[in-house]
């Protein structure tokens, strides 16, 4: 005596595993893009310095250039 597989009862199984796969992949999707508090490789801490940091640059680049534009008695706005 042959047992043969129902090939559609397996086809449900496989559709069913493949739309809760889908499903999951589609939440933790949604989770990772929508919540900001993910950093992936930095704490909020490193990446509030590294702002910080930038700002104070580029602050100090801004400074740079209007003592110098004030030097060459050039107007700037």
């Amino acid at each position: 005596m042959k047992i043969v597989p129902d090939w559609q009862e397996l086809g449900k199984v496989v559709r069913f595993a493949l739309m809760v796969m889908g499903l999951i992949f589609l939440v933790s999707m949604a989770f990772i893009t929508c919540a900001d508090e993910f950093y992936f490789g930095k704490s909020r801490d490193e990446l509030n310095a590294e702002v910080t940091k930038s700002m104070f640059e580029v602050d100090s680049l801004i400074l740079t250039i209007k003592k110098d534009l004030d030097s060459l008695n050039v107007e700037s706005n």
